[in-house]
């Protein structure tokens, strides 16, 4: 399979998509992905619930022997026709927590309902990247249960025997085929096997019945539950290692935003930690003054007939006062990670620099009419290194917003606009007491 037939397709189950770039308008979410990844490595933003690694385990040990077998689609793999079975088998329990969290859920319902069992076409495109186990890959992999080819590890054979233990599927990891375990292992290769030849996972079937029964994301065992415990809070990571314990100590509340919990944390941080945090506030803090004041006069142009008084705007004035401040703030606390904790773990960051030179603009004390110039000169350097169109359009004089972008929600809450894994963290922490 090359690195081609990997790459997301568009099926009939998915809605059109377009855009010139829409998440990142102003180019600084890099910065915030390697100051999360020195601060929560082996996370993302997006991974849910710990037990969906518990899912992974499972389905490595009992496809392994596929691991070089594609589908006569010629793209799909085995670990991808595990997950069309263990998906199919969730979006049919009758628990309402079965699909809690569970990526492509509403698409697989979609292709029940109309007859049809998931494959290529009706499930999620660019599955090695938005199914559960790619969602949750990195931490797989970063925690020793699968190698880079979804091959069980070590750990995955502690988990999975954690998770006979609660489930009595006794003989799943090495057992023979008369035992209860044995029997389930070996369906799950032989369905898994036959979805592969047929390019389609079963409507319905009596594998569909165990899968429910042992293997729902929100639902471990205490053994299982025990030994994610241990998988979360002890790393190869000591930075991430000391988050875990202050959160799983000195827990924050439950659903607050991230510069909370980092807010919540700091007080109590060992300095290399603190230097971290601090950091990781001051950038968002400045990161979000920018991308929320380019935001918001996108917006406005929006609204707006005829040409723009950039001295009448508060979003330029306020962003005017405060960015020269904030910038340099940034810097500073950046330069310390540089220093000291880029330093200790052996991680060439070069922090400082790069933020400095994304926010050159934003440096020095300005005017709103500046501050218009430079956002959307800003804007302009990002797009153009995407190889993106601007979101505003220059007509006669007049900047006109882009009609895919004329929606920007307004907000003046403090959240970062940046996940930052502090809130991943804390569930992985706090759903595996």
């Amino acid at each position: 399979m090359t690195l081609l037939d990997q790459l997301p397709r568009l099926s009939p189950y998915d809605p059109g998509a377009s855009g010139e770039g829409s998440l990142d308008p102003m180019g600084l979410a890099p910065i915030a992905e390697r100051m999360a990844e020195l601060l929560v490595p082996g996370l993302r933003a997006r991974m849910s619930l710990p037990r969906f690694v518990t899912l992974t385990a499972v389905g490595a040990v009992a496809v392994q022997s596929l691991v070089d077998e594609i589908g006569s689609d010629g793209s799909t793999t085995a670990d991808l026709a595990y997950e069309w079975l263990v998906v199919s088998a969730l979006v049919q329990s009758k628990d309402p927590t079965a699909v809690r969290s569970l990526p492509g859920s509403r698409k697989a319902r979609r292709a029940l309902n109309i007859g049809e069992g998931l494959n290529a076409q009706t499930y999620l495109r660019g599955p090695r990247v938005f199914g559960f186990t790619g969602v949750h890959r990195p931490f797989s992999v970063d925690a020793g249960i699968i190698d880079n080819r979804g091959l069980p590890l070590d750990t995955a054979a502690s988990l999975v025997l954690a998770w006979e233990k609660d489930t009595g599927m006794d003989g799943f990891f090495s057992g023979p085929r008369a035992s209860r375990g044995g029997n389930f292992r070996r369906t799950i290769e032989e369905q898994s096997l036959n979805a592969l030849k047929t390019d389609s996972a079963p409507k319905q079937s009596r594998l569909y019945l165990d899968i429910q029964r042992t293997l729902l994301p929100s639902s471990p065992g205490t053994a299982e539950r025990a030994q994610l415990h241990r998988i979360v809070m002890h790393s190869s990571h000591e930075i991430r290692n000391t988050l875990s314990r202050m959160i799983f100590n000195d827990p924050p509340p439950q659903d607050i935003p991230e510069h909370e919990i980092a807010a919540h944390l700091l007080p109590r941080a060992p300095a290399d930690l603190r230097v971290l945090l601090y950091a990781m506030t001051a950038y968002e803090e400045c990161a979000t003054v920018i991308d929320r004041a380019f935001r918001d006069l996108v917006r406005h142009m929006s609204a707006q007939t005829g040409s723009t008084d950039p001295d009448s705007l508060q979003m330029l004035i306020k962003a005017a006062q405060s960015l020269p401040a904030l910038t340099q703030r940034a810097i500073d606390t950046a330069a310390e990670v540089d220093n000291h904790v880029a330093d200790t773990y052996a991680v060439i960051s070069h922090l400082s620099a790069d933020i400095a030179e994304s926010t050159a603009l934003f440096h020095n004390p300005m005017g709103p009419r500046s501050m218009f110039d430079a956002l959307l000169e800003r804007h302009r350097q990002v797009q153009e290194s995407k190889d993106k169109l601007m979101w505003l359009d220059q007509i006669k004089g007049s900047w006109i917003t882009r009609s895919a972008y004329r929606n920007q929600p307004h907000t003046d809450s403090e959240n970062w606009i940046h996940p930052m894994r502090l809130s991943t963290l804390q569930r992985f922490v706090d759903t595996t007491r």
